[in-house]
C-alpha cells in the first residue's frame, strides 16, 4: 500500500494507480516477486547477513573516516554483530556536555532473527537526541554483549582516538553514567568490557572487580522500567499499599529500605514477594535503581537521566523515518542515509547556530512532560470520576430492581389473601333451613344463599 500510495508512483505512473496501469499489479503477489527481483539487482549477494558482508567488505576500502560499516564479527555460538556509525556523529560523545549515552535494542524495524542495537546521547549543545552508533545482532548474553561492547569501544578508539572514558575508573573522564532497562545480559557484560579502561590507582576498584559490583558504579537503570512490574500488582492490593509499592525507586535510606521490605512481608502476597525477594537478592540491581543505595555521589546521579526516554524515543524516530520490517541489508543502508543527513544538520546547526528544536533544553522537555502527566492525571480522575458514577447509577438500578421484586412478592402475597378472604366472606353468608324431618327422626339440611333465603321469606 505504500508503494501504490506513494507520490512518486503517482508521478511515474501518470496519476494512475498501478492495478490502474497494469491489472496485473493487482495481485499483491506478484508486486512483492516484482519489488524482490529489483532488490535482488542491487543486491545480488542477498539482502541477510551475506549481503551486510558484502556491503562491509566494501566500506573496509575506504579512509576510516569515511567508513560507515565498522565491524561484522561472528562468535562461536552463531552470534553475529555488525557495528555502524560515522566517525562526525562517534565524535560527539567526546563532548564535555555528553555525560551519559543509553543503549537498547529495538525489534521492529529489521524482518529475521536479527535485531538494531542503538547507542543515543541527548546532544546538549543542538539540544537533540542522536544515535551516535547501532549494531545489528542476534545474541542476547552476557557473554554476547561483553563482545559487543568491547567492539564498539574498539572502533570508537580508532575513529576519533579517543576511549570510552568513565570518571569514576580513569582521569578526566567526561562520561559518568550508561542508561539501560533492566536486561541483566545487558548491564553485566557492558559493565565488564566498560570496566577493562579502569585505572586501580586512581579509582581504588581492582581490577578483578565483579561485574555485579562495578555496575552500580556506572550504570543507571531506568525507573519507569523498574515499575512496570508493580503494575501487575494493581489488582491484588489497596490503593494505598499499590502506590507505596510503585514508588519504591524513591526510598531514601537505608532504614526505609528496611521498613518497605517489612512492609512487603505484611502484604502477604506471594506475588510481590516473590518479585521483591529478586530485587533484594541481586547486588547490583537495587543499587543501579535508586539513589539512597548507588555507590554515585548525589550530583552525578541528579545531573544524569534516571529513565531512558531518549532511547525510547529515538527508537520511534527512525521507525517513523525509515520504516520497519525490513531486511537487514534494507534496514543498514536505509540508517545510513539518514545517519549521514543528521551528520549534516549538525554540522549546518553548529555552524550556524540555528537549532532544529529551540524548544528542546531539559527544562522545555521537563515542562511538556509535566504536561502530559497532569493531563494523564486529569483523565485519570475524569477516568475515576466517571467509573464512580457508573457505579452508582448501577447501584440505583439494583436497588430499583430489588423494590420492584419485593413489590412483586408483596402483591402476590396481598393477592392471596384478598382471594383467601373473599372464600371466607362467602361462607359466612350462608344460612342452614329445616325443610323437612325424617321418620327416623333425623333432620336434612339445605344450604341456600342468603339471597334465595330471602325470596323464600317473601
Amino acid at each position: 500500500m505504500k508503494v501504490d500510495n506513494a507520490p512518486s508512483t503517482h508521478l511515474l505512473l501518470g496519476g494512475k494507480t498501478p492495478a490502474e496501469f497494469a491489472p496485473a499489479l493487482q495481485d499483491k503477489r506478484v508486486k512483492r516477486r516484482l519489488v524482490h527481483d529489483v532488490k535482488m539487482e542491487q543486491c545480488p549477494a542477498g539482502l541477510d547477513v551475506a549481503g551486510a558482508f558484502k556491503l562491509f567488505y566494501d566500506d573496509m576500502k575506504k579512509p576510516i573516516e569515511e567508513r560507515y560499516i565498522h565491524r561484522l564479527v561472528t562468535v562461536p555460538d552463531g552470534g553475529t554483530m555488525i557495528i555502524t556509525c560515522l566517525a562526525a556523529l562517534m565524535g560527539l560523545l567526546d563532548d564535555t556536555g555528553v555525560t551519559s549515552f543509553e543503549t537498547d535494542t529495538t525489534f521492529k524495524r529489521i524482518a529475521g532473527e536479527m535485531n538494531e542495537w542503538e547507542v543515543v546521547i541527548f546532544f546538549k549543545a543542538l539540544q537533540r537526541a542522536v544515535t551516535i552508533a547501532r549494531g545489528y545482532i542476534n545474541g542476547a548474553s552476557a557473554k554476547f554483549y561483553e563482545r559487543l561492547f568491547d567492539e564498539f569501544q574498539a572502533v570508537k578508539l580508532e575513529i576519533t582516538g579517543k576511549p570510552i572514558a568513565f570518571k569514576r575508573f580513569v582521569e578526566g573522564g567526561n562520561l559518568i553514567a550508561m542508561n539501560s532497562d533492566m536486561e541483566a545480559a545487558q548491564v553485566l557484560g557492558g559493565a565488564r568490557s566498560l570496566f577493562k579502561s579502569n585505572n586501580p590507582e586512581y579509582s581504588n576498584l581492582s581490577n578483578d572487580t565483579p561485574a555485579e559490583e562495578v555496575a552500580p558504579e556506572m550504570i543507571k537503570l531506568c525507573t519507569t522500567h523498574g515499575k512496570r512490574a508493580v503494575l501487575d500488582f494493581k489488582s491484588l492490593v489497596s490503593e494505598d499499599d499499590y502506590a507505596r509499592l510503585m514508588d519504591f525507586v524513591y526510598l531514601d535510606s537505608a532504614e526505609k529500605l528496611e521498613e518497605f521490605s517489612r512492609f512487603v512481608q505484611r502484604l502477604g502476597v506471594k506475588k510481590i514477594q516473590d518479585w521483591w525477594n529478586h530485587k533484594e537478592m541481586s547486588p547490583w540491581i537495587l543499587p543501579c535503581l535508586i539513589q539512597s543505595q548507588s555507590p554515585m555521589s548525589a550530583e552525578d546521579w541528579d545531573n544524569t537521566p534516571s529513565i531512558t526516554n531518549t532511547g525510547e524515543a529515538q527508537h520511534h524516530w527512525t521507525n517513523v523515518q525509515l520504516g520497519t520490517k525490513q531486511s537487514l541489508v534494507e534496514a543498514m543502508e536505509n540508517a545510513r542515509k539518514l545517519d549521514e543527513r543528521v551528520a549534516r544538520e549538525i554540522a549546518i546547526s553548529l555552524q550556524s547556530g540555528i537549532l532544529i528544536n529551540s524548544q528542546n533544553e531539559s527544562y522545555d522537555r521537563r515542562a511538556r512532560n509535566t504536561t502530559r502527566q497532569s493531563t494523564t492525571a486529569q483523565k485519570s480522575r475524569e477516568s475515576h470520576d466517571a467509573a464512580d458514577e457508573r457505579a452508582e447509577v448501577e447501584h440505583e438500578i439494583q436497588a430499583l430492581q430489588a423494590e420492584k421484586q419485593d413489590a412483586t412478592a408483596k402483591l402476590k402475597e396481598l393477592r392471596t389473601r384478598k382471594s383467601a378472604l373473599s372464600k371466607k366472606s362467602k361462607r359466612s353468608q350462608t344460612r342452614s333451613v329445616v325443610v323437612s324431618a325424617s321418620s327416623s327422626g333425623r333432620v336434612k339440611t339445605r344450604t341456600i344463599g342468603i339471597y334465595s333465603l330471602l325470596r323464600l321469606v317473601l
